[in-house]
């Protein structure tokens, strides 16, 4: 059952014919590595062929092509899902980073999706009232060259976790720079550039990273602290492209995976730190341990009495 004001189902009583239109709301809930569009950016989107307004909020009909699948919803604990892809072309942007990049970046990571349907008698750009569908958040996003894929998920998922919430294990538990390890990203990010020799797995810094300021904590640079961490171009073809550094050799920033397109020498980016979630690093690198969400000091199962 489907509530709404009473006004609204009466005029469903007494219209023969609608019309309807598709309304999304999407609200980004993770931190993302696209300045333009931060924690808490809302987008809305319809599937007609015009824009849709209710209620003094308008969702645009110039926004990239949405569709969804079916879903079902049923009253027992079972989590409800729904699919939406999102055509675009590469001009079509999301901030200010190409639709498919801004997903492969984990921009859509924790989204929150709410679906509704406009109704009206006619197709008008004024819809007389809206029945909420579906609400939920990304699970899973993927995205190709032309078609991104969203796999929405009803708030029911937040029961399906694991319990405790605390598993006692020697690495930390926290994703470096998020609100519990309360690392500030800005104090080990460095800007550099393309050098040459550079390929779509290997980037060489026009600057050597020997040469780079100290931290924002005041120490010496340590090129080896890379590895695991990340790699966002700020220019050139790969823009908005992020990438994890695997391994940091002789200088140079090895990639997890190969970027979209070769890079070009001055190509801008910026570095940041990695973790490897030992007690020791946070201590050495960050100085964080009060932050640390780890246990290392747990005896062995054959030796605990």
């Amino acid at each position: 059952m489907r509530s709404t004001d009473t006004a609204f189902i009466q005029w469903l009583r007494t219209t023969p014919n609608l019309w309807s239109a598709d309304l999304f709301t999407v609200t980004l809930t993770a931190e993302v590595s696209n300045p333009s569009a931060p924690t808490g950016t809302v987008w809305r989107w319809t599937t007609a062929d015009r824009d849709i307004s209710h209620g003094g909020t308008t969702w645009s009909a110039a926004g990239p092509r949405i569709a969804r699948s079916s879903w079902s919803s049923k009253a027992q604990l079972e989590v409800p899902e729904m699919t939406v892809t999102i055509d675009s072309a590469a001009s079509e942007l999301l901030g200010d980073v190409p639709v498919n990049a801004f997903v492969n970046n984990g921009g859509f990571d924790g989204t929150r999706i709410r679906l509704e349907r406009a109704l009206t008698p006619t197709a008008s750009t004024a819809a007389f009232g809206t029945i909420l569908l579906f609400e939920g958040r990304v699970s899973t996003a993927t995205a190709g060259r032309m078609r991104a894929s969203l796999t929405v998920k009803g708030d029911l998922l937040l029961l399906d976790q694991q319990m405790p919430r605390n598993l006692y294990q020697a690495n930390c538990l926290h994703t470096l720079y998020d609100s519990g390890c309360a690392v500030l990203r800005s104090r080990y990010t460095w800007t550099n550039s393309v050098g040459q020799g550079s390929i779509v797995g290997t980037i060489v810094p026009a600057t050597p990273l020997t040469s780079l300021a100290a931290d924002g904590a005041g120490h010496a640079l340590d090129p080896q602290a890379f590895a695991q961490g990340a790699v966002s171009f700020t220019g050139g073809m790969n823009a908005g492209v992020v990438r994890s550094i695997k391994v940091v050799s002789g200088g140079n920033l090895g990639l997890a995976y190969p970027l979209p397109h070769a890079p070009a020498v001055g190509d801008p980016f910026q570095i940041t730190y990695g973790c490897d979630h030992t007690a020791a690093t946070c201590k050495a690198r960050f100085n964080n341990l009060a932050n640390i969400r780890a246990f290392p000091y747990i005896p062995a199962a054959e030796t605990a009495t």
